[in-house]
């Protein structure tokens, strides 16, 4: 299974996303792989070489567009479950990780902005989806909301908005927390860390990412 987590637009925590399921799968047994797309930047090689060895491996590789899909197919075909970091930018990066994923996590932060970038984006994903669907593929988008504070009127407003699309929305939210600040910098997932709220809440994201897996 090939996971793409994208977004166009920066600060979504698409990295955050990406590293903490990575992490939460490996402790179920899944042989996960990160695809670090963002090249310059490459967040995620730099957060794999702060893990303790100790810990469940997550391997990571770094990749260039042109090289993304028949990377993840051939890791996938080894058994790996993949997950694609993307990095921010509405470009033919985006529209390949369209085409090469099973699965697509859009991470949304609960702000107008945000929300107006989710637009932008999904004009683009249903062009791209369409013609992944007309050579016999398939996609599944879900939209997660980041970096959110809960019972806010912002909060509730976006929600509103989003229950428009025809993208659902997961029923996990990654709630603003120093634990995912934290970790970033250990080369840790919160399901490895002391926050309880914030391994519960990854916890019940994988098992909605686990589900749409077993059910695709």
């Amino acid at each position: 299974m090939i996971i793409g987590v994208i977004n166009t637009k920066g600060g979504s925590a698409k990295t955050t996303t990406s590293t903490n399921l990575a992490v939460a799968f490996a402790h179920k047994g899944y042989q996960v792989c990160l695809l670090d797309t963002d090249e310059g930047q490459e967040s995620t090689r730099m957060w794999v070489e702060n893990r303790d060895e100790a810990l469940p491996e997550i391997r990571v590789e770094v990749v260039l567009p042109k090289f993304l899909a028949t990377t993840a197919k051939a890791l996938e075909q080894e058994g790996y479950l993949v997950i694609v970091d993307s990095a921010p930018k509405l470009s033919d990066l985006a529209n390949l990780i369209i085409v090469s994923s099973d699965l697509l996590i859009i991470p949304v932060q609960p702000t107008y902005y945000d929300f107006r970038g989710f637009e932008n984006f999904l004009e683009n994903f249903r062009a791209f989806k369409g013609a992944k669907e007309a050579s016999g593929g398939k996609v599944v988008p879900s939209v997660l909301l980041t970096r959110t504070r809960p019972n806010t009127l912002m909060l509730e407003s976006i929600k509103e908005a989003l229950a428009n699309y025809e993208v659902p929305l997961f029923k996990t939210e990654i709630v603003e927390r120093e634990a995912y600040k934290a970790t970033a910098s250990m080369g840790l997932g919160v399901v490895e860390y002391s926050d309880k709220k914030a391994k519960a809440e990854m916890l019940k994201l994988t098992e909605e990412v686990e589900s749409l897996i077993e059910n695709f």
